[in-house]
């Protein structure tokens, strides 16, 4: 994960406290794997390896589309609660 920190600094009341702040922002990165074949036996594997993972979608190619009927298009998994 990439984390970008700020500090901040303020005063309370009485001059000799002083209160801490961080605010920390955060970018998500949601990574895509190509594959031209066998997407879904790899989403499987991946998924297989790591204790808090799941398929969460696949989309096949329908009657008419560029790809064989029922072939796999795309898969969405998660790894470790990551999309």
């Amino acid at each position: 994960m990439i984390g970008l920190e700020m500090t901040f600094l303020a005063a309370i009341q009485e001059p000799a406290l002083i209160l801490e702040v961080i605010v920390i922002q955060t970018q998500k990165i949601t990574p895509f794997l190509w594959f031209d074949d066998r997407a879904e036996e790899a989403a499987e594997f991946y998924t297989a390896i790591f204790n808090d993972a799941r398929i969460t979608g696949v989309t096949r190619y329908g009657e008419g589309a560029p790809g064989p009927a029922g072939k796999v298009m795309t898969v969405e998994f998660e790894l470790v609660g990551q999309r």
